[in-house]
Formats: structure tokens, C-alpha cells, sequence
């Protein structure tokens, strides 16, 4: 029987080096998990910012990504190093992303609520641009360090696997460590344990550089891609264009869920401690679906299946979750379990599909772009998590929500209802139908590299 010989920028990735580019996934969630679960908390009952104030801010700051997310994107197409093009932007902007981290956690409740709010503004800027400069590149890596389509959905895997490690890790233990560093001083306890994640943050991004290898490379003669013109050719790439609709989707479907989640074990279930355990429970499935992508994509032989059944069994699990909410049984435990399992699938799906796009790109415009690719897919992504966040902000304005009360009004139980559950559920069957028009399968994307071959596109250390 004859094997099928692998085409010339097929690359295995040791799993030393995917455990390696998963901790630079880590530290990134160190900082961006705490922004994603707890600012709006912080704000809210830390800092004394008005809950609508700080959901405007979360869905401005996604405008202000669309643009340096696009220029980011571009200026790391368009680097050369002896580290490659993203490799060397993880260097640069490491340590001025947790920096930035930590003075956003800087609650300073001696000031007044006019220039709290002016300080948490302008860091939170400041944190998203920082944040784009690490998380843009290391997105664009998973197209670099393999062109296998089953090595990128490994990779994607391991990466999502670690996001979810920092999930478990900040829903379990953020507030109890808070509490140990602050006591009764809750701004302390921030600002102290926002210092400590940031100074393992730091270490990990560096052996994440160290460690990983940019191996597919743009030729050298390749021309650099006016910005505009990339975008412009981004958006005729249908496949990619479903790809970021379903990135923007999940990210607001996850987000919601998430930002949502402290407010329902808070006051609709009423015990915080089961939401530590719950946070571990649902990680452990978010885990669970990010590592088994390879598996179900090798068996599918098609990342956009995946995508699609991943949301439609996440819609599934989540309804049935709703109707167990009343309390804390089995079926709420197992539903949202495997809920959680579904739709981290269907997020690690995109992630490995990215360059999957890009590659069915380069035929037709002979320029790599993963790094505008990954930039649009993040940005995408950030997009859905604000309106997601920025929509549990709403919520609780709207609805009369007052902090640190008690117990809250009927609207308000009824309202974080609403955002964890119903639209979450719409929402899901909303990406299941989108990606049954996605037809990049593992076959097509072997002609791809194929035809790359032939036309000498590519070259490889």
C-alpha cells in the first residue's frame, strides 16, 4: 500500500514546543481572564464605577481595537527578524502589557469617582493596544509553526487546553487570593495578586519565545501589502469571513456567560463558594473540548463540522442547563459541563482554521497575511466578548441593580437569567447554521498547499 507523502511544509511540532507556545496562551489569560471575568466586578464593587459606564467602556474599547488591531496585524506581516515576524513582538511588549495590567487593578479608592473613572478609562486603553501587541502575534504563530492542517489543529488544541487552565486557575483561586493578600483592604488584595499574575506572566511569554520556531516563512521577494488592499482581500475570502462571524459570536456567547457568571452564583443561586467549584467543573470540559479539536477534526476531516455540531450540542446542553437552574443539581453540574465542552471545541476551531484561510488566500494574492488574519480573527473575537461583557452592564442598569445589596429585585434575577442562558442558546444555533456553508475541509486544503508547491509560494527553514 503506497503512503501518501507529505507535502514539503508539513512540519510535526514537538510537544515540547507546543507546551511551550501554550504557556505564552497562559500568561496572556493571566491577564486577560482578569479583565474578561472580573473587571466588571471591580469596577462595580472595588473602584465605585456606575456598572453602565464601565459596558460603554468595554464595547468603546473594542472600537478602538478594530483600529490597532488592523495596524497591528499589518506591522507584524511586515517584520523581519532573526526570530521571525511574531516572535519578536512578544518580546517587545511583554512586559508593558502587565504593567498596564496592574495599574488598571490600581483601584485608589481615596479618589473621587470622576477621577477613578478617568484612570480606569485611559489604562484600559492603554491595556488594549498592549494586549494586541502580544496576543495578534501569538495568535499568527499557529499559521508559522506548522502548514499541517492537523499539526495547526493540535497546536490550537494545546493553546485553547491552557486558556482554560487560566479559567480554572482565576475562577478558583482569584478571590480567595485576593482575600489573602488584602484582608479586610479589598483594593490591596487586587492590586497585590494582579502584581503576583503579572510577574509569572512575564517569566512564561519568555519561554515562549525562547522556546518556539517560526519554520513557515514569506518569500523573500514577497511585497508589502498595503494595508487597506489586505483588509480589502481579507473580506472576499469567504471562508474567513464566516470564520471571524463565528469568532464574534462565541466570543460574545463565552464572554456573556462568563461576566454574567458572578452575578448568578451571587444572587440567583446564592453560593459563591459552588461558583469556585463550578469555575473548575466547566474549565476542566473547556479543556477537555480545546485538547480533543485533533481528534474530532481528524475524524470529521473538517474543522467548520466541528464548529458547527460543537454549537449545536453546546445549544442543546445549555437549555437543558437552564430548565435544571432552579438549584444546584445533577443536571445543572453535567449540563453545563458539557456545554462548556462543546463550545470551547467550537472556539478552538476557528483558532485553528485561521491559517487554514490564509492559506486558500495566498493562491490568489501571493502574500501571506496571517498576522492581518489573526488580527481580524482577534479582533472579531474582542468584539463579541465586549458586546457580551458590555451587555451584562446594561443589564444590571437597566434593570435597577444596585451593588454589594443583599438581594436584587425580580428584573435583575431575570436579566442575568436571560444573558446566561436564552441568549447564549440563540446565539449557538446562530454559528451551527453559519458553518454549515463552510466547505475548507482537510481535502481541499491538501490541494492548497499542493498547488502552493507547485508555484515555489512558500519557503521553509
Amino acid at each position: 500500500m503506497e503512503t501518501k507523502k507529505a507535502t514539503s511544509f508539513e512540519v510535526k511540532v514537538g510537544v515540547g514546543r507546543k507546551f511551550a507556545f501554550s504557556l505564552g496562551e497562559l500568561a496572556q489569560n493571566l491577564s486577560n481572564g482578569l479583565v474578561a471575568v472580573f473587571f466588571m466586578m471591580f469596577c462595580t464593587e472595588v473602584a465605585g464605577i456606575h456598572a453602565g459606564v464601565v459596558g460603554t467602556l468595554l464595547l468603546l474599547g473594542r472600537v478602538w481595537d478594530m483600529i490597532n488591531d488592523t495596524l497591528v496585524g499589518s506591522w507584524t506581516d511586515r517584520t523581519r527578524s532573526k526570530l521571525g515576524r511574531y516572535r519578536p513582538w512578544l518580546l517587545w511588549f511583554n512586559v508593558p502589557l502587565f504593567v498596564s495590567t496592574i495599574l488598571m487593578f490600581w483601584a485608589h479608592p481615596e479618589w473621587s469617582v470622576m477621577a477613578k473613572t478617568i484612570w480606569i478609562v485611559v489604562l484600559y486603553f492603554i491595556w488594549c493596544f498592549m494586549y494586541t501587541c502580544v496576543n495578534i502575534p501569538h495568535t499568527a504563530m499557529v499559521a508559522v509553526m506548522s502548514a499541517s492542517g492537523a499539526e495547526r489543529a493540535s497546536i490550537s488544541g494545546w493553546k485553547m487546553m491552557f486558556t482554560n487552565i487560566g479559567t480554572i486557575f482565576g475562577g478558583a483561586a482569584t478571590m480567595p487570593i485576593v482575600m489573602r493578600l488584602g484582608g479586610e483592604n479589598a483594593a490591596k488584595g487586587w492590586l497585590n495578586t494582579v502584581t503576583l499574575y503579572s510577574i509569572v506572566g512575564i517569566v512564561l511569554v519568555f519561554i515562549c519565545v525562547a522556546v518556539c520556531k517560526e519554520v513557515v516563512k514569506p518569500k523573500d521577494d514577497q511585497g508589502k501589502m498595503p494595508i487597506l488592499k489586505g483588509v480589502a482581500l481579507a473580506l472576499k475570502n469567504k471562508y474567513f469571513v464566516l470564520l471571524v462571524i463565528g469568532a464574534a459570536i462565541l466570543g460574545m456567547l463565552n464572554l456573556g456567560r462568563a461576566t454574567s457568571q458572578t452575578y448568578l452564583f451571587m444572587y440567583v443561586i446564592g453560593d459563591m463558594n459552588a461558583m469556585s467549584v463550578y469555575a473548575i467543573v466547566t474549565g476542566i470540559g473547556g479543556m477537555i473540548g480545546a485538547f480533543t479539536l485533533p481528534f474530532f477534526a481528524n475524524l470529521l476531516k473538517s474543522k467548520g463540522k466541528v464548529i458547527c455540531y460543537g454549537s449545536f450540542l453546546g445549544a442543546v446542553f445549555l437549555l437543558i442547563q437552564y430548565f435544571c437552574s432552579n438549584s444546584l443539581n445533577v443536571g445543572f453540574w453535567i449540563s453545563g459541563f458539557l456545554s462548556y465542552i462543546c463550545f470551547w471545541l467550537a472556539l478552538a476551531g476557528t483558532v485553528a482554521a485561521t491559517g487554514d484561510t490564509a492559506d486558500y488566500a495566498l493562491l490568489s494574492t501571493g502574500v501571506r497575511q496571517e498576522g492581518l488574519y489573526g488580527a481580524y480573527w482577534s479582533f472579531m473575537h474582542k468584539a463579541g466578548i465586549a458586546i457580551g461583557s458590555a451587555e451584562v452592564g446594561w443589564m444590571l442598569a437597566a434593570t435597577n441593580y444596585v451593588a454589594n445589596a443583599p438581594e436584587q429585585p425580580a428584573e435583575v434575577i431575570n436579566g442575568i437569567k436571560m444573558i446566561y442562558f436564552i441568549l447564549p442558546i440563540i446565539l449557538s444555533v446562530v454559528v451551527g447554521i453559519v458553518f454549515l456553508f463552510y466547505k475548507l475541509d482537510y481535502k481541499k486544503h491538501e490541494e492548497i498547499l499542493e498547488e502552493q508547491k507547485a508555484k515555489g509560494l512558500m519557503q521553509k527553514d
